[in-house]
């Protein structure tokens, strides 16, 4: 199954000196799709836990969230704090499709400040519901 990630890495090599952009943008949206309807899928970002009930305020630290969850999907700012931002989504031609979301906040020290964590994985709603 292609991700997001060998798309990234197709755009990302230089392509044929005749071709230019256009035809190699072309090429790749129509793999994208022969891939999306042949597979019946597409994913975005990095699976990663969904376990997030360690986490701690003013206590979980900025290393452990790398070595526990890995790199995040993005990183940015919210009201002055860093903001790591992951994301995994699953798109599906034949199923609903699936989200999961987690953004963490981090203390000027790089402690947690906040986090949240939201998914539409049906394991993930019924161990959440208990």
């Amino acid at each position: 199954m292609m991700n997001w990630n060998d798309l990234q890495n197709l755009l990302s090599k230089p392509g044929p000196a005749s071709g230019g952009l256009l035809p190699r943008m072309l090429a790749i949206t129509s793999l994208a799709s022969m891939v999306l309807v042949s597979q019946g899928c597409l994913t975005v970002g990095d699976d990663f836990t969904s376990e997030v009930t360690w986490i701690q305020r003013d206590k979980t630290t900025r290393q452990e969230i790398e070595s526990k969850v890995g790199q995040p999907f993005r990183v940015g700012y919210d009201t002055g704090l860093l903001t790591f931002t992951y994301g995994f989504y699953r798109y599906s031609v034949f199923r609903p499709t699936r989200t999961k979301d987690l953004t963490v906040r981090f203390n000027k020290d790089g402690t947690v400040n906040s986090y949240s964590f939201a998914s539409s994985f049906d394991e993930d709603k019924s161990s959440m519901a208990k």
